[in-house]
């Protein structure tokens, strides 16, 4: 029944390439290597404190320790309990990095910050170090 299945095979593959026999060739690849294995290979290298997702989605999370392959991560829930579950590295996105600070921004900010201080006599400076007006 193989044998059959597979004469059937090559006889449709010639028909559809042509009769040609001079230009048909047999093509012989190397196995192909699994999604998982290529990214691995090329996912960066993650270590303790890094933030990551799972490539599916779901919440940031941090890493705990890599082992091999695994990856042990924590994250809270929206309840604020606090999970952990060990990941393979291919299940990972690369890890999230925040954006360094824009100086223009910080400029503009110590900016708004000293006219309030002047107008705003009543203002307080809050835990994050900005001036709030009282009114």
């Amino acid at each position: 029944m193989l044998k059959r299945r597979l004469a059937t095979a090559v006889l449709s593959a010639l028909l559809i390439c042509g009769l040609d026999g001079g230009r048909t060739a047999l093509v012989v690849a190397a196995p192909a290597t699994s999604r998982a294995e290529h990214q691995s290979a090329l996912s960066p290298g993650l270590k303790s404190g890094d933030l990551v997702r799972l490539r599916s989605g779901g919440p940031l999370m941090t890493v705990d320790k890599v082992d091999g392959d695994r990856v042990d991560c924590y994250w809270s829930t929206e309840y604020g309990d606090v999970r952990s579950a060990s990941f393979r590295i291919a299940d990972l996105t690369a890890p999230v990095t925040s954006p360094p600070p824009d100086p223009d921004e910080q400029r503009d900010e110590a900016a708004t910050d000293r006219y309030f201080r002047q107008h705003c006599p009543q203002g307080f400076m809050t835990f994050e170090g900005k001036f709030q007006c009282a009114y």
